[in-house]
């Protein structure tokens, strides 16, 4: 049975760099320690080192080494609490060094790189969703307003006001955003088991079906999980049309509330933008501004220029 990652190796690596020195020799020792063969180390990822291997028995599996961080440390309990038709199973764990060995996901092609029309894969996206919130939650997951407090706080900061209004976003947007995400979460209609980044590069297919990975469990709004979703599916983030049809199809097959989602779309554009621009990703900070604006027109909200 799987457990949480230990917190204690967040304070060990504070920063991505603290952990990037030692993350490789990590991966060496879970490749010993494990019996594991022809690794094959997948393209960096922000948040992890991840690579396809073989056990002992020559069975396929994934080993991922996640960077400690704290939304991620029910990630092992939730896909091992899940049916196996919508994670991949958790084979073991070292909850210390933040290791899994996962089945191997075949082919293993995210929904954001398959090719399908934007409407049909935000279908298989929501249908997911769907599932997930009908899933008891594990014991221990953390509430969504626990769980973003201190990034959410962050907006109030004379820092994060600067960078987003160098990218055009009003005086104040910050703590408006403040404000929404408060009242959002006080007037949930459940507290139900989010993913936390539901986005088409974490659903990939296996066999004839679609599975999720990489979850930053919490529970809160079952409309939260709505954003990344659509986000990540819209071309051009500046037409609230697009963002409508989209968003009407998530919380039709998810079952959550639209005018909720809108407005998690709104606080949650805000954030991202933030979290990029703080980055130095300024054309990811500047597509989160526009989704914000877009889903700022649907509520029929001022939203100066």
């Amino acid at each position: 049975m799987a457990s949480p990652f230990e917190r204690s190796a967040i304070d060990a690596y504070p920063t991505k760099p603290a952990w990037d020195a030692v993350a490789t020799e990590i991966l060496g020792s879970m490749l010993d320690r494990w019996h594991l063969s022809e690794a094959h180390v997948f393209p960096a990822t922000a948040a992890a080192v991840v690579a396809a291997v073989r056990r002992q028995d020559g069975s396929p599996a994934v080993l991922k080494i996640g960077f400690p961080h704290e939304e991620a440390i029910w990630e092992a309990v939730l896909l091992d609490g899940l049916p196996a038709d919508l994670a991949p199973s958790v084979l073991d764990q070292d909850a210390w060094s933040w290791a899994m060995l996962l089945e191997r996901l075949d082919p293993g092609t995210t929904l954001a790189d398959a090719g399908i029309p934007d409407i049909e894969a935000v279908g298989i996206g929501a249908e997911l969703h769907r599932r997930l919130l009908a899933a008891p939650p594990p014991s221990g997951v953390p509430a969504l307003a626990e769980q973003y407090r201190p990034f959410v706080d962050r907006l109030a900061e004379d820092a994060a006001g600067a960078l987003l209004r160098d990218a055009g976003v009003a005086e104040g947007a910050g703590n408006e955003a403040i404000d929404e995400f408060d009242r959002l979460c006080r007037t949930a209609p459940a507290q139900a088991l989010l993913h936390g980044d539901l986005n088409p590069g974490n659903i990939l297919r296996h066999g004839d079906g679609w599975r999720i990975i990489d979850p930053k469990p919490a529970l809160g709004d079952p409309a939260f999980d709505t954003f990344s979703l659509v986000r990540d599916l819209m071309t051009d983030t500046g037409s609230p049309t697009k963002l409508a049809e989209l968003t009407e199809a998530a919380v039709s097959a998810a079952g959550v509330d639209l005018e909720r989602a809108i407005r998690w779309i709104r606080v949650r554009g805000i954030l991202s933008a933030f979290w990029n621009l703080e980055d130095g990703l300024a054309d990811d900070g500047r597509r989160d501004v526009e989704l914000a604006w877009s889903a700022e027109d649907l509520l029929g909200l001022p939203s100066p220029r």
